[in-house]
C-alpha cells in the first residue's frame, strides 16, 4: 500500500519554537466515491509529526494548514484553507474543516462542516453539523442536521437549531 504522503524536511515553519514540515502527496488520493481530491506530487499543509495525518484513508491537511501537538486527522477528514489543529483535537469521519480553529480536546467528526469557526475545549461537533463563523467551547455540542451562522456557544448554553440541536454536555438540550 505504502505512504500516501513524505516530509519535507526543507520546508520548515515554526511555531512556539517546535519545527512544522510540509507534506508532499506520493500518491493519488482519492474520495470515497473515486473522484481524486489530491493527486500524487501534491503540496499539502503543515504537520509536526507522522501521528499527525494518519497515512490511511483520504484525510488531508491541505496547503495552507497546519496540524501540530497531539492533535489527530484520520478517516477522510480535510483541513483546508488557513486551519489550525492543535493541542488534543482530532478531526476524523467525514469532516471538513475550512478557515477554523480546533484545539483543546474538540472534536469534529461523522459529516460536520466548519467554516471560519474556533472550537475548543472539550466540544463536540458531530453528525451533519454546518457552522459558520461559530465560536464553540467547553463541553458543548453540535451534533444532528444543525446549521449555525455567528453563534457563541459555551458549557452553560443551549440551543436547538432548526432539525439538529446544541448540548451543553450535561444532559441539557
Amino acid at each position: 500500500m505504502g505512504k500516501k504522503y513524505k516530509f519535507l524536511e526543507h520546508d520548515a515553519i515554526f511555531i512556539n519554537g517546535r519545527p512544522l514540515f510540509r507534506i508532499q502527496a506520493m500518491k493519488d488520493i482519492r474520495d470515497e466515491k473515486g473522484n481524486v481530491i489530491v493527486k500524487s506530487g501534491d503540496f499539502g499543509g503543515y504537520i509536526s509529526e507522522e501521528r499527525n495525518l494518519s497515512q490511511k484513508g483520504s484525510c488531508w491537511v491541505h496547503r495552507n494548514s497546519k496540524v501540530f501537538g497531539d492533535a489527530r486527522v484520520q478517516d477522510n477528514a480535510q483541513i483546508k484553507g488557513e486551519s489550525e489543529i492543535s493541542e488534543n483535537a482530532a478531526a476524523f469521519g467525514n469532516s471538513v474543516i475550512t478557515d477554523t480553529i480546533l484545539k483543546g480536546y474538540a472534536r469534529a467528526y461523522g459529516n460536520a462542516k466548519l467554516l471560519r469557526c474556533t472550537a475548543a475545549n472539550l466540544a463536540k461537533l458531530h453528525g451533519n453539523a454546518v457552522l459558520l463563523r461559530c465560536r464553540i467551547y467547553g463541553y458543548a455540542e453540535a451534533y444532528g442536521n444543525t446549521y449555525a451562522q455567528n453563534k457563541d456557544v459555551r458549557t452553560n448554553i443551549t440551543e436547538p437549531e432548526k432539525s439538529g440541536r446544541f448540548s451543553d454536555g450535561r444532559g441539557g438540550k
